[in-house]
């Protein structure tokens, strides 16, 4: 039973509680896992991210101490950015809020686009030709963790509940995988089909190729829109850069 239900001193509230745990969790647990020391310890990341940073932490080791406990994922419509857990002997929990996770993408991004034209591409002789760090945003094609992070901002805004919980054994939640690198997509799939599975009606494969179209056609090379245009599902498998990331998390809040 969701820990909301259970809490009889709130306001009956509504919840999705039938969620798939993959393609809603997978891209954060992956930004999380991979989030470097010197990002973590960035004087710039607000405490309200490193507070859902431990959060994470808390709730991953809780997760894979006892498989007898049922674990859930929920995340809120609220706009606020909040994190919190609930740990029992039976249940373990982490909620966070939509506003949390649009908070998580615009902290960690400009951090982690610095560090990568400073770590990833040293040496790079673009660097003596601008100071511009634009030609680095192409990057974020191959990190899918964004992209799906971005699918459930957009599933939790979209759904009609308070409160979207997904809910699984520790095995569930450690397996989930958001499928992070693009070159290895094929193989991927056939191990965790839930990890390329899209959940918001955003990013339904003909809605994302006609949003695409419109708003982001410079994305993608003439080559890539002939496979697309014969193929609409392909165009979600080329992912998206860094400045279509900031505009879709800037779309989702009207």
């Amino acid at each position: 039973m969701s820990r909301f239900r259970n809490n009889k001193a709130t306001t009956a509230i509504d919840v999705c509680g039938k969620t798939p745990v993959s393609p809603v969790y997978a891209g954060l647990k992956t930004i999380m896992s991979n989030m470097s020391w010197t990002m973590k310890n960035n004087s710039s990341l607000p405490q309200e991210v490193k507070d859902c940073m431990n959060d994470y932490d808390s709730f991953s080791n809780n997760s894979s101490r006892d498989n007898r406990t049922q674990n859930f994922f929920s995340v809120t419509k609220e706009h606020e950015p909040k994190s919190s857990l609930v740990a029992t002997t039976s249940r373990n929990g982490w909620i966070v809020s939509l506003g949390m996770l649009r908070l998580i993408a615009t902290s960690i991004l400009p951090i982690s686009l610095k560090e990568r034209y400073t770590n990833n591409h040293r040496g790079d002789k673009r660097k003596k030709e601008t100071k511009s760090m634009d030609w680095v945003k192409p990057d974020y094609k191959t990190q899918r963790e964004w992209f799906k992070l971005l699918d459930t901002i957009w599933f939790v805004k979209e759904s009609n509940c308070d409160v979207i919980e997904s809910t699984g054994t520790t095995a569930t939640f450690m397996k989930s995988t958001a499928n992070t690198r693009y070159g290895y997509r094929m193989n991927n799939a056939k191990k965790s089909p839930l990890g390329t599975l899209f959940v918001s009606k955003r990013y339904e494969a003909t809605s994302w190729f006609n949003i695409s179209r419109k708003c982001y056609y410079s994305n993608h090379s003439s080559q890539i829109w002939k496979r697309a245009n014969e193929d609409y599902r392909s165009l979600r498998s080329e992912g998206i850069p860094y400045d279509t990331i900031m505009s879709e998390i800037a779309m989702s809040l009207d």
